[in-house]
């Protein structure tokens, strides 16, 4: 038997440590390359008690390893003559206070670390002077790393590729290919999910129990895994389904994430993936799900045929209803607090629930009947709206891109020296740039809200009856759901 040193034998307990960083792609890979590495070593010393802990972690903070404070604890409590590790490094390469903790640890409880190449016994003074020399080392190598990592993200990002780790569902990274993909049953299940939302009109939250119902597979795949409605909610708001990649939503601030709420300091580029949902069906969502959010949730159950949707007039709060002994319906008296926090509103005292229907089912048919009179008297003419702009803008985007493509195959075979490429390819990029501002600039106009807009309550007022609306053996809720799809609100 060949031993490391003396104060060490085959019957030692040994505690063997593996760790790989979350950005590494071949994770898997690089630790079975280390645990073949260990086992080799503990082959050929001849150690017989040994244990393996495993994770995959960030070097930062070991707070943020749970495996590895696992194995702390025991080394505090003496359980292990040594640990071994494929490197020193391998144990923190992160702040000076957490590389003091781990000294520490193993000086007071004795523990050596053991590497194939050097054993450290820390309560000597050689051995701790070269872990303190070493750990210094590390900590510089692994912050020029973090830069150089956090700078290839950005101009990757800024290229339009996907440098984030795991993209959202139902895309997948391509590892052979470099690029991320669609999955195609993924696929199925978000067109499912945009239909329910935008045409059929469900909640964030009715999705996701008709998802559980129907037994559509969780986003995990796990089989005792539920959908959710945060996670409906999520991936219809997404911008990645949208064709956009960012870097920089969140900040780190002392290991825990928080979402940047400077727009200046995020970037944000048309990517190269497939884009699964319109600019206007984004918008769509997005002020749907803003308008959700600020309607009380028993508003949001349609408890009442008008609930959710009934405003006072003089103050502009919303009003519920209540149903008396009786059983009939009526429209409470609006008492909010007026603006100068002492006098309450008292001009809406409400009324019964037969009387606003009435009117506001003449309001409706009177509306209706001039909304599809202007559609059939107005000239046909070519769409010159934000949406033909747009795509106009998104067609010399992917020109732009092929053309780069063919800068570089002239300069692959010689026909363009480099000082030329770059100048090319640089006049393309600008192009991109200015393309791409001009997409998020039309998006946001009101011109384009303006057409979404027009477009979205001419398919509603066409899919809707309102004779079926007001006489209908309809539900409660299925006439709530009815009426919030045609109108705002009622004063």
């Amino acid at each position: 038997m060949i031993c490391v040193t003396e104060r060490l034998n085959k019957y030692s307990r040994i505690a063997a440590y593996l760790r790989k960083s979350r950005e590494d792609l071949d994770t898997e890979d690089t630790l079975s390359k280390h645990r073949l590495q260990l086992k080799e070593f503990i082959t050929k010393n001849g150690f017989k008690n040994v244990e393996f802990y495993e994770e995959i972690g960030s070097a930062d903070s070991i707070s943020r390893r749970p495996v590895f404070m696992e194995l702390l604890d025991k080394v505090e409590a003496g359980a292990f003559d040594a640990v071994l590790v494929v490197a020193f490094d391998r144990l923190t390469r992160g702040s000076q206070k957490d590389a003091g903790i781990i000294n520490e640890i193993f000086k007071e409880s004795d523990t050596l670390i053991v590497t194939p190449n050097r054993t450290y016994d820390l309560n000597e003074e050689s051995s701790e002077m070269l872990s303190e020399f070493e750990s210094l080392i590390v900590r510089q190598e692994y912050r020029q790393i973090k830069k150089r990592l956090k700078q290839g993200k950005i101009n990757g990002t800024k290229e339009g590729n996907f440098t984030n780790g795991k993209p959202p569902f139902p895309y997948y990274y391509d590892r052979n290919t470099r690029t991320v993909k669609v999955d195609e049953n993924g696929r199925k299940i978000y067109n499912y999910l945009l239909t329910l939302f935008l045409e059929e009109g469900l909640s964030t939250e009715e999705i996701a129990q008709r998802f559980n119902v129907e037994g559509i597979p969780t986003i995990s795949g796990k089989p005792n895994a539920v959908w959710r409605q945060s996670q409906t909610a999520r991936l219809l708001k997404h911008e990645f389904h949208l064709g956009y990649v960012f870097h920089g939503k969140f900040r780190r601030v002392n290991g825990n994430h928080y979402r940047e709420n400077d727009p200046s300091k995020i970037i944000k580029v048309k990517g190269h993936h497939e884009p699964l949902k319109t600019e206007e069906q984004h918008w769509y969502i997005v002020q749907r799900l803003e308008e959700t959010r600020l309607v009380p949730h028993r508003a949001r159950k349609g408890e009442y045929i008008l609930s959710g949707i009934s405003k006072c007039a003089f103050c502009g709060h919303g009003i519920s209803w209540y149903r008396d002994p009786k059983n009939r319906v009526y429209l409470k008296k609006c008492r909010h607090i007026l603006p100068d926090g002492i006098h309450r509103c008292d001009k809406n005292q409400g009324c019964q629930e037969d009387v606003v229907l009435r009117a506001l089912r003449d309001d409706m048919e009177d509306f209706a009947a001039r909304l599809f009179s202007k559609t059939q008297d107005a000239p046909k003419r070519r769409n010159r709206g934000g949406k033909a702009l747009i795509a106009l803008q998104i067609e010399a985007i992917e020109k732009a891109n092929k053309r780069i493509e063919r800068i570089k195959e002239l300069f692959i075979d010689g026909m363009i020296d480099r000082k030329e490429f770059e100048k090319r390819k640089k006049a393309e990029e600008q192009k991109i740039k200015a393309a791409e501002k001009e997409v998020e600039r039309l998006s946001q106009s009101n011109e384009f809200i303006d057409e979404a807009k027009k477009k979205e309550r001419m398919k509603r007022w066409t899919e809707i009856n309102l004779k079926e609306l007001f006489e209908g053996n309809l539900s409660t809720r299925e006439k709530n759901e009815g009426f919030k799809k045609l109108i705002e609100r009622i004063d």
